[in-house]
């Protein structure tokens, strides 16, 4: 199983770059920015970190293809 690394950014933060970047679009013209949080973590880690803020536990749990088609497929959500 591979694990998938998630560096989280704070809404705030990005609204801050963005509102730089509209205020003054010529001088971002062509660049490429990389926005990420201070910590990499992985889904059980971000489980955690949510655990920890909300005061109750969430879990992370992996669902196969067919599990994810499924729920899609409960929810409504149309075939593409």
């Amino acid at each position: 199983m591979r694990v998938m690394l998630h560096s989280p950014i704070a809404a705030e933060d990005q609204a801050r770059v963005i509102a730089t970047i509209l205020a003054e679009p010529a001088a971002h013209v062509g660049k490429t920015y990389t926005l990420h949080g201070p910590t990499e973590l992985d889904q059980a880690g971000i489980a955690a970190a949510i655990t920890e803020v909300l005061g109750r536990k969430i879990s992370y749990k992996p669902l196969t293809i067919p599990q994810h088609r499924e729920r899609l497929e409960k929810g409504g959500w149309p075939e593409l």
